[in-house]
């Protein structure tokens, strides 16, 4: 989630577990009608709640210093995870900041045009993305080396 002035799509609406699927499974349900195999299958994956268990929103705008510690942080989870693939689930700003700071170089130059419009637009509603991300041994630093769009996901304005 990244908070921006006047952003009334950035403001939690539920805590807990239990919230956050049910509201995810409305948006789904919502986004592909009587398509229910799609919604079965990507909701059969367990959730970890651990970092909504209580308010998880800000109330302010956050500044790009924050949003830079927050998307630091998030890839040091991402890094040390023990998992090899991981569903983040976050508001369309919040990867579009993601975009921004780390498509890396190799990425761009062989899909300029989706690289940029990755960091100029924002993902639809309920919209998936698959990253790979590879982490330099030497920095503390995730490179996102591939972005493939699924489920008809769109860049929206």
């Amino acid at each position: 989630e990244k908070l921006n002035p006047g952003g009334a799509d950035s403001i939690g609406a539920a805590i807990g577990g239990a919230e956050v699927r049910a509201r995810v499974l409305a948006a789904m349900r919502d986004l592909y009608g009587e398509d229910t195999s799609t919604v079965e299958q990507l909701l059969s994956t367990p959730i970890d709640d651990t970092e909504v268990r209580s308010r998880w929103w800000s109330l302010v705008p956050e500044s790009e210093d924050d949003v830079r510690s927050r998307l630091t942080e998030l890839l040091c989870q991402i890094r040390y995870a023990p998992q090899e693939s991981i569903v983040l689930v976050g508001h369309s700003h919040f990867f579009r900041a993601l975009f921004r700071e780390q498509l890396c170089d190799g990425f761009t130059s062989k899909r300029p045009e989706l690289a940029a419009q990755l960091k100029k637009l924002k993902l639809q509603n309920c919209g998936v993305a698959c990253l790979d991300l590879e982490f330099d041994e030497e920095a503390e630093k995730g490179f996102i080396e591939k972005v493939t769009l699924l489920m008809e996901t769109k860049l929206i304005k």
